[in-house]
């Protein structure tokens, strides 16, 4: 073996050509938005949804592992997934929606402070993702194995990066 050098596909084309990054990629500014959510007086099936935060149109990159949320509550064997509906790119092509693109099976049967970002089942929660979106995108989580109990509640932030 030999010692190589290597770079990032940004890193070369900022060498080879001076192509322009996009803030997402380079300069951006770190944004959070803050959520809070509680469920009304009757208690809401398997597979509930909640609606965390809209995100804003263009080019967004979603910093999963810096993203949090904290919670009640919400009784055995109850887990949340947290991830993005169903939007429409910068190119007019729908996309579909990702409901476990930032946490995927996150433990809510106890009251938690949870980061997202984190695989702890089958699936794979991106330590980052970019939307790149026409309109703004919905974030939201899903409560499954149980209901989502009334009163129960659930918050925290979502942090991203843009210009």
């Amino acid at each position: 073996m030999a010692v190589t050098t290597e770079a990032s596909t940004q890193a070369t084309n900022q060498a080879a050509n001076n192509a322009h990054l996009e803030p997402n990629e380079i300069s951006g500014r770190l944004r959070v938005a803050h959520f809070e959510f509680t469920q009304g007086s009757a208690a809401g099936d398997a597979n509930s949804t909640v609606d965390m935060i809209y995100l804003p149109a263009g080019r967004v990159r979603v910093m999963s592992k810096l993203s949090y949320v904290t919670c009640s509550a919400f009784g055995s064997s109850r887990v949340l997934d947290v991830g993005y509906t169903a939007h429409t790119d910068q190119a007019g092509t729908a996309v579909s929606a990702d409901a476990d693109a930032m946490a995927d099976g996150l433990d809510v049967s106890s009251a938690a402070d949870l980061q997202m970002g984190l695989s702890t089942s089958s699936g794979v929660a991106a330590m980052s993702l970019l939307l790149n979106s026409r309109d703004r995108v919905l974030i939201q989580g899903i409560c499954t194995g149980g209901t989502l109990p009334a009163a129960a509640t659930l918050a925290g932030f979502i942090t991203w990066v843009n210009d």
